[in-house]
């Protein structure tokens, strides 16, 4: 690459490279354009958990975001025991608190 020994390239040098071919006016260097190994940009992530038949702990394992999913179904869960609550409530004849209502502003 330029003229260099492809075995004596350094980051420095790919560095050098980077704002050689692709001059910025940007001022903010993290806006720059760069060329690093992945592990130096992206957080490492924590590695999937296995029981010994070889299936994952969690779930939600293969939505590709357990955490997420997982977080989505508890909403849904809590929800539909509200309307639950909320049907139980009209079927007794009981009528909503006007002052427990969540207004939407």
């Amino acid at each position: 690459m330029m003229g260099e020994d492809p075995e004596t390239f350094t980051q420095e040098d790919v560095d050098n490279a980077i704002q050689y071919l692709f001059p910025s006016g940007v001022y903010d260097k993290k806006a720059r354009p760069i060329m690093k190994r992945p592990e130096e940009i992206f957080p490492a992530r924590k590695a999937a958990e296995f029981d010994e038949t070889g299936r994952p702990f969690h779930s939600m394992f293969y939505t590709g975001n357990p955490n997420m999913f997982k977080l989505l179904y508890d909403i849904v869960e809590e929800l539909n025991k509200l309307y639950d609550l909320e049907e139980r409530m009209m079927r007794r004849g009981q009528k909503p608190d006007s002052n427990l209502k969540v207004s939407h502003k």
